[in-house]
């Protein structure tokens, strides 16, 4: 689990006012830049807005490694 900590809650910040994120989706992102991550598995679009994060849903991250039940 990632805690961004306070400094990490402020900088978060900056994703609400460069994407139009809320603050919980906001801290995701913060999250995902701590963490040198650039994809994420997420039926929510705002994702999308920020330009270095590759959204999938469910659905299609299965049906690229052959699942699909």
């Amino acid at each position: 689990m990632y805690s961004p900590g306070l400094v990490g809650r402020i900088k978060a910040t900056r994703y609400t006012r460069e994407y139009g994120l809320d603050f919980d989706d906001a801290l995701v992102v913060q999250a995902m830049e701590g963490l040198s991550m650039d994809a994420i598995v997420s039926y929510d679009r705002c994702f999308d807005a920020v330009d270095w994060v590759e959204r999938a849903t469910p659905e299609e991250l299965l049906s690229m490694h052959g699942g699909g039940g």
